[in-house]
């Protein structure tokens, strides 16, 4: 993920007089009687779709954590913005990531103090492609980063659960389809029942391969409605693990991907590291 690009010249608005742009825009805004969708935009009788000022705002807040700034977020908050919801359009940090993984970016720990402790949002909260905010340390720290860590860090990673779950979640999602037989073969991982059954409170209708052979055979004799999906996990060190996924569904149909999964700070962080399609 890039980072910002910083230009040479200072040729910004001023914070106050860019408050004081969107508060004008805001009062151009008919009303509209409906529920917790809409935001007040400071005028009587005016509203405003939430989505619109969450979108209007976001350039504006990301500024905000930039200069570390919490009584600005306050006041953005205040105008509209949630923060518990995705940043949106052109942002520094890209299009739909949280505000927490935003401030995780751009090295504001106080910024994250802020959003766990007075907002509520979750240290763990999911971003695009299921990241953690985390996820952005480097592997080695700075004073900063080191602070970053240590408000974003779990003290429980989850176990062997949370290694499954770190796998599903990077090469789902998977779904139930009644129209579809999903066979999995999970014999190359530690412990592959308990695989099964974390597998199957994603998707119930996923069965465990009993004759791979005889799966292998229909799938090339081209029947439909039936699908191969082979999942290995192995150790490779101390909280260390590769995986490798692949998806069979006939002749000249397939794909998959391999990867690694290490356990850190209390998270299980998977990446993908190759790809392939048949």
């Amino acid at each position: 993920m890039a980072g910002p690009h910083v230009g040479q010249k200072n040729n910004t608005i001023p914070m106050k007089s860019l408050l004081t742009i969107i508060a004008f825009t805001f009062s151009f805004v008919p009303h509209v009687q409906s529920v917790d969708e809409w935001v007040p935009t400071g005028r009587p009788g005016e509203q405003m779709k939430q989505e619109t000022a969450q979108e209007m705002l976001s350039g504006a807040v990301e500024m905000a954590i930039m200069r570390k700034d919490i009584d600005l977020l306050r006041k953005l908050r205040g105008m509209g913005w949630d923060p518990k919801k995705p940043l949106v359009g052109k942002t520094l940090t890209g299009d739909g990531w949280p505000a927490l993984h935003a401030a995780a970016l751009l090295r504001s720990p106080k910024v994250i103090e802020w959003l766990i402790t007075e907002v509520g949002v979750k240290k763990d909260q999911r971003g695009q492609y299921n990241r953690y905010a985390i996820t952005w340390d480097s592997s080695n720290p700075d004073e900063i980063s080191k602070e970053v860590i240590e408000l974003l860090k779990r003290d429980d990673d989850g176990g062997i659960e949370g290694l499954y779950d770190a796998v599903l979640d990077e090469i789902g999602p998977f779904k139930d389809d009644v129209n579809r037989r999903i066979i999995i073969d999970a014999t190359d991982t530690p412990n592959p029942e308990k695989f099964l059954k974390r597998l199957q409170t994603r998707c119930k209708t996923a069965e465990t391969v009993k004759d791979r052979k005889n799966i292998l055979n229909q799938l090339e004799n081209g029947i439909d409605g039936l699908e191969l999906i082979t999942i290995s996990i192995k150790k490779v060190g101390d909280a260390k693990y590769t995986y490798s996924f692949t998806q069979y569904s006939g002749p000249l149909s397939g794909g998959g991907h391999n990867g690694k999964v290490e356990s850190k700070y209390g998270y299980w962080i998977a990446e993908m590291e190759g790809g392939f399609d048949s």
